[in-house]
């Protein structure tokens, strides 16, 4: 019997949304493209307002070094108690409890700075932002579109629903959102990338391509435009082109798992097994926790005839992620190697439960697995 042991390429999908101020400081206010603070219509008293936005530039300030989080919080709140009726200190903090994890709080900060300011285009495309960080993409649409209405100038809010979009399968429109992007800013070359994305699913593998290539040319440190280069690559059977980009991933950050694991799937395909299981080896001493790392070398292992030690990598990727249908696949095909066909055929029912029913398929009736 034929065995089919699977694998899939990692496509990495880079959420394109500005959250932290620090970094958005071409996201301003209605007509608005300077700084990230801005005054709110209404002020209060002339001193505590100017002492305010010490507070709050403070707080950027910190970001942009790296600083503390926590730190960059606290001169926002102190911000606020001077100036509570600011919609920028308010979205100021809201995108620091963002990037803290702390979604629903950044939530409610958006909203407070709309209420203050309905006109307030940032507020609304970071409100967005988080509701895409939920998954929550129409939701998130629906504010990037309020904060196109109040400023369509803003390359970044097209980005972000561009993401969303794709991510709800509207390709076609993700794509021209992303050109409306670059139309904007031709340098952005994340608004390339996402197109590239985009492109990708669209099976538009050329044109795929190309985005990543001027993404490139415009950061020739980008390593995740690399990765994503060198992945259309092996779906268009240039391996080796997939594997020259995924080196040059790797030579920027040599601790890239995506980089190493898709290079070790194109060695897979020229047969160079045991460099695959080499990547695949170091992604899980950079992460221990890196499920497709396990799922991989236990691919590996198993068409090296490695059977037991395979099913310990199996079975590691089941403990840290207990519904990986191909995981469960995988290992079913080992036991089956095995002659281990009572637990292949449990592994290959669970596998089907959880959304793979390609081994159950593949078995003939003799096999009463079914």
């Amino acid at each position: 019997m034929k065995k089919t042991y699977r694998l899939r390429l990692v496509i990495l999908f880079l959420l394109a949304a500005c959250l932290m101020p620090a970094s958005c400081a071409q996201m301003g206010g209605p007509g608005k493209t300077g700084p990230v603070l801005e005054t709110a219509p209404d002020l209060a008293q002339a001193r505590p307002s100017a002492q305010a936005k010490e507070y709050s530039e403070k707080g950027l300030d910190i970001l942009a070094a790296g600083g503390s989080p926590q730190k960059a919080l606290e001169h926002f709140e102190k911000a606020l108690a001077l100036d509570p009726k600011n919609p920028a200190i308010h979205t100021n903090r809201a995108d620091v409890l963002m990037g803290m994890g702390r979604v629903d709080e950044a939530v409610n900060g958006y909203e407070k700075a709309i209420l203050l300011d309905p006109t307030y285009a940032r507020a609304y495309h970071h409100l967005g932002a988080a509701f895409a960080s939920q998954g929550n993409h129409k939701k998130a649409i629906e504010q990037y579109n309020k904060a196109i209405l109040i400023d369509s100038r803003v390359s970044a809010i097209y980005d972000s629903r561009g993401v969303s979009r794709g991510a709800l399968g509207q390709t076609e429109q993700a794509i021209a959102d992303f050109d409306r992007a670059i139309a904007l800013n031709p340098a952005s070359a994340l608004s390339l990338f996402n197109k590239g994305l985009a492109l990708r699913q669209s099976q538009r593998l050329n044109e795929a391509l190309e985005s990543y290539s001027s993404a490139i040319k415009i950061n020739p440190d980008y390593v995740e435009a690399f990765i994503n280069r060198g992945i259309v690559h092996l779906v268009m059977g240039n391996i080796s082109l997939g594997i020259a980009d995924f080196n040059r991933a790797i030579a920027l950050d040599e601790k890239s798992c995506d980089a190493l694991l898709n290079r070790g799937i194109a060695y897979m395909g020229l047969g160079r097994v045991g460099d695959a299981v080499k990547d695949f080896s170091r992604c899980i001493e950079i992460d221990p926790k890196f499920v497709k790392g396990y799922l991989s070398r236990g691919v590996a292992l198993a068409q090296l005839g490695r059977h037991s030690k395979a099913i310990e990598d199996f079975d590691r990727a089941i403990t840290l992620d207990p519904g990986y249908a191909l995981a469960y696949t995988n290992r079913g095909w080992a036991y089956m190697d095995m002659g281990k066909d009572k637990l292949a055929c449990a592994d290959f029912k669970k596998a089907c439960e959880l959304g793979d029913c390609s081994a159950l398929k593949s078995l003939p009736p003799s096999a009463n697995c079914r």
